[in-house]
Parts: structure tokens; C-alpha cells; sequence
């Protein structure tokens, strides 16, 4: 059985204790660089769908840019994104239904006109093409066939 001398003890102590610092220490500035996500989860209330400005369900580094409803838009050309990033309107890159009971769907015109995706429940599309971020109202089914409901704005 060996003993460790209590000099080489302090040594490895240092050398340990250097080393969580410095893994602190980068981390955190590696943590501070990435950009900002939603993501998925930040889709926060059950039952909406969310719409972000970027592909992958990214805030542009910004964080929020991205917009929630619950029932439908008749048209996104009233909404801008946040923190002055431009209109909503043929701007949606990235889309998640997080409801709980209908399919959630992109229009390429207002008043849900001219179906450009459908989304079942609790699913989405991370990257929309060029041609396909064009989007100019969105809602769920019940706005499909009530455009005219007051829930459907």
C-alpha cells in the first residue's frame, strides 16, 4: 500500500482546482457567444402556434423574435417582429404547432386563403424554403372554416 505525501497532495489540489476555473471560465464565454434559441420548448403555452423569423426555430441572437396566437391570423401583415425586425408577413422561416387538438396551417394568403403547409399536433418545420416563408395568414382548422370568428383576428 503506497502513501501519497502530503506535499503532492496540495499539488494535485491546485492543479484540480485550476482546472474548474478555467472550465468556468470558458464555458461561460462560450455559453455568453451562442446565439439565442426558442426552440420547440419556448413555444410556451400548449395549445398556440408559434412562428419564428429564422430557420430552426432560431430568435436571430435576439431572443422573442417570434410570435404566439392560439386561434389565427387573417393577416400577418399587422405584425411586426420584435425589436425592429421587420414584418411577420411573408417573413416566417420556422413554425411549430404546440396544439393540442387541430392541425395548425400557413397560408400564402390572407383571410386563410391558398393552403401553404399544414402542421398536425405538436409538430412543425424547421426550415422553410425560399419560396416557401411567404406566408400571409396562419391559424388552426377552426379558422379555416370560421374565418370569420372573432377568434380568428
Amino acid at each position: 500500500m503506497s502513501t501519497v505525501k502530503p506535499a503532492r497532495i496540495s499539488v494535485l489540489r491546485r492543479i484540480s482546482g485550476a482546472a474548474v476555473v478555467a472550465a468556468l471560465v470558458f464555458g461561460g464565454v462560450f455559453a455568453a457567444t451562442a446565439p439565442a434559441s426558442a426552440g420547440t420548448g419556448d413555444c410556451s403555452f400548449s395549445g398556440n402556434t408559434c412562428l419564428w423569423k429564422d430557420t430552426n426555430y432560431v430568435t436571430g441572437g435576439i431572443g422573442w423574435i417570434y410570435k404566439e396566437f392560439a386561434n389565427g391570423i387573417q393577416d400577418l401583415r399587422k405584425y411586426n417582429w420584435d425589436f425592429g425586425h421587420g414584418n411577420v408577413n411573408d417573413n416566417v422561416s420556422s413554425a411549430y404547432n404546440n396544439g393540442n387538438k387541430q392541425t395548425s396551417y400557413l397560408f400564402y394568403d390572407l383571410n386563410f386563403r391558398t393552403q401553404m403547409i399544414g402542421m398536425p399536433i405538436k409538430s412543425g418545420v424547421k426550415n422553410l424554403t425560399i419560396g416557401d416563408n411567404k406566408a400571409t395568414s396562419a391559424g388552426f382548422s377552426f379558422c379555416v372554416t370560421n374565418p370569420t370568428s372573432a377568434k380568428c383576428i
